[in-house]
C-alpha cells in the first residue's frame, strides 16, 4: 500500500502530415523539465551533484478518456516517492531502490521505507512494502510501451486492469551503485547475469551508448524509465499459459513466443470458449454458476485486443491474477454479484447483510492482470502474426465500442502529443500502434457486420435480464 499523499488511405495521410510537427524528438535523450511534457512533475536534489535532479512525471491523460480519480492520486503517490535521505521536497516519501535480481528484466524493485526504518538497506528489503519497479528500455523491455498500456488500457474501457505508471529517472551512479551492491546475489542467476551484463555497459558510457536516446536524459547522467505501481495480492495465471507442442512451433517457423500463441489458440479452455460462435446464452446458460467462466472469457478477450494494438512480443508466461470471491446476492426479487477480497469477505458480508442483501452463494474468481508490459510497441507482434484478433467471435460490446472510438481518436493531433511527447513514443512507434489499432477495429467491425463475432460478453445486463440484447456494430456516442 503506498503512501498517501493530496477513408482509410485519406485518414492515413492526414495523420502522417499531422505527425511530422513532433519529428523532432522522435530519436532525442528524454529533456525531463520540457514544459509541455506531464501533467505534473516532481523534482528531487542528487546529494553531491552540483544541484542536478531526478523527475517524475506523471502523462497527461488521454483527451476524452474517462480515468478514475485514483489513478490520479496512485501516480501522485509514485511521485511521492525520492531515493534520498536528505531530499525533503513538502509530501515526499523515502524509498529504497534494490537491484531485481530473479526473473530475467534487470530493472530495480522500489520500497517504500517508512520513518522508523530510515537507514535500511536492501539487504532487509523483504521488511518493506514494494511500491513498485523501475524498468527502462534494456533487453526487450521498451519505456513508451510501458508507459503506453495503461493509458490504451483506459481508452478501451479500463480492461484487463493494467497498473498505473509514470516516467522516473534515475541517477547513474546511483544506479551503478546499486548494481554493485547486488552482484553476489546477481551470480547466481545466468538469466540476470546477462541482462544486466548488457545494461551495465551503456550506464558506464551514455555518451558512447548505442542506445543513449532511448535510456538517457540530456545531460546523459541520468537514465529514465517507466516506474509502474507493484499490484497487490497478485500471482502468476499459469492457465493463461499452454507449453506449445512441435505442431505449433513448426507453424510459428521456430519462433518460441508465437509458438506459445498458437498453442494458447489450439489449447487454452476458455479461449475455445471465446472462438465458439455459439451464443453466449446458449453456450453459457447460468451467469450465477458459470461467473468465474465469464469472466475469464471477457479478459482473454480484451487481453488480445490491447496486445495486438500494443504490438506485445512475450505476454504467454506472463500473465497475473488477483482473486475474489464473487459472492451472489438477493434482495426484493433484484440479484447481483459482488467481487470481494476474501481477506475482507466477512466485513462485506456483514455490510450486505445489514442493507437486506441475502447471500445466495459464492465462488472464487481470477480477475486478469496485465502487469508485464515491458516488451510492447517497438517488438514483434506476436498475437497479431498469430492472428488470434481474427478467431474472436465473443466480446464485450463496451470493449468494442471503446475500440471504435480509440481508433477514431488517434488521429487527434491532442491525443498524438501525448503518447509522443508524454509517453516518448517515436513517430514509427505511433504509426505502427495506430495501424495496428485500425487493423483490429476494421477485422472485429467486418466479423460483426457478417455476424461472425458477438457483442454479448456484458456479464452485468446477462446477469440482470437474462438475456443478451442485439448490440450495435456501428460506433455510438458515449
Amino acid at each position: 500500500m503506498l503512501l498517501k499523499t493530496k477513408g482509410m488511405t485519406q485518414s492515413f495521410l492526414i495523420t502522417v502530415f499531422a505527425l511530422s510537427q513532433f519529428n523532432q524528438i522522435a530519436h532525442a535523450t528524454l529533456t525531463p523539465d520540457r514544459k509541455d511534457r506531464g501533467q505534473s512533475k516532481a523534482f528531487y536534489e542528487i546529494p553531491n551533484s552540483g544541484g542536478r535532479t531526478e523527475a517524475c512525471i506523471i502523462p497527461r491523460f488521454l483527451p476524452g478518456v474517462k480515468y478514475p480519480k485514483k489513478s490520479l492520486e496512485t501516480m501522485q503517490e509514485l511521485c511521492s516517492l525520492n531515493l534520498y535521505e536528505q531530499a525533503t521536497a513538502p509530501g515526499s516519501h523515502l524509498a529504497l531502490a534494490c537491484q531485481k535480481t530473479n526473473s530475467t528484466n534487470p530493472g530495480l524493485n522500489i520500497f517504500e521505507v517508512p520513518p522508523e526504518m530510515h537507514g535500511t538497506d536492501c539487504d532487509d528489503s523483504d521488511k518493506l512494502d514494494k511500491a513498485g519497479k523501475y524498468k527502462l528500455s534494456t533487453s526487450c523491455s521498451y519505456t513508451p510501451g510501458i508507459l503506453g498500456y495503461f493509458h490504451v488500457s483506459q481508452a478501451l474501457g479500463k480492461v484487463a486492469n493494467v497498473p498505473e505508471s509514470v516516467m522516473r529517472t534515475l541517477d547513474v551512479k546511483h544506479h551503478l551503485a546499486i548494481i554493485a551492491d547486488a552482484m553476489p546475489e546477481i551470480k547466481k542467476n545466468p538469466t540476470m547475469v546477462l541482462t544486466v551484463g548488457s545494461l551495465t555497459p551503456h550506464l558506464e558510457n551514455p555518451a558512447g551508448s548505442k542506445k543513449r536516446d532511448a535510456l538517457f536524459t540530456d545531460s546523459l547522467k541520468e537514465s529514465y524509465g517507466a516506474f509502474i505501481l507493484n499490484p497487490s495480492r497478485e500471482a502468476v495465471y499459469s492457465e493463461m499459459f499452454v507449453r506449445p507442442n512441435a505442431a505449433d512451433l513448426a507453424k510459428s517457423g521456430g519462433v518460441q513466443n508465437i509458438g506459445r500463441a498458437y498453442a494458447f489458440s489450439r489449447a487454452q479452455p476458455h479461449f475455445q470458449l471465446v472462438k465458439n460462435k455459439t451464443p453466449i446464452a446458449e453456450l453459457v446458460d447460468d451467469v450465477m454458476s458459470n461467473y468465474d467462466i465469464l469472466i475469464n472469457m471477457r479478459d482473454i478477450a480484451d487481453m488480445i485486443v490491447i496486445d495486438t494494438i500494443m504490438s506485445q512480443e512475450d505476454r504467454f508466461g506472463n500473465v497475473a491474477f488477483q482473486p475474489f470471491k464473487a459472492v451472489m446476492l438477493k434482495k426484493d426479487g433484484e440479484e447481483k454479484i459482488e467481487l470481494i477480497n476474501p481477506k475482507k469477505l466477512a466485513e462485506k458480508l456483514a455490510e450486505f447483510k445489514s442493507e437486506g442483501w441475502t447471500d445466495i452463494g459464492s465462488d472464487d474468481v481470477k480477475q486478469m492482470i496485465l502487469k508485464d508490459n515491458d516488451c510492447s510497441v517497438s517488438r514483434e507482434n506476436v498475437l497479431g502474426k498469430a492472428g488470434l484478433v481474427k478467431e474472436l467471435a465473443h466480446i464485450d460490446p463496451k470493449t468494442y465500442q471503446h475500440l471504435l472510438r480509440f481508433n477514431a481518436s488517434l488521429k487527434n493531433p491532442d491525443t498524438q502529443a501525448v503518447f509522443l511527447v508524454d509517453m516518448y513514443f517515436t513517430s514509427t512507434d505511433f504509426s505502427n500502434m495506430q495501424k495496428n489499432a485500425n487493423l483490429v477495429t476494421q477485422t472485429l467491425y467486418a466479423k460483426c457486420k457478417d455476424g461472425s463475432l458477438k457483442l454479448d460478453l456484458d456479464i452485468e445486463t446477462y446477469m440482470m435480464t437474462g438475456k443478451v440484447e442485439q448490440q450495435s456494430c456501428e460506433m455510438e456516442q458515449p
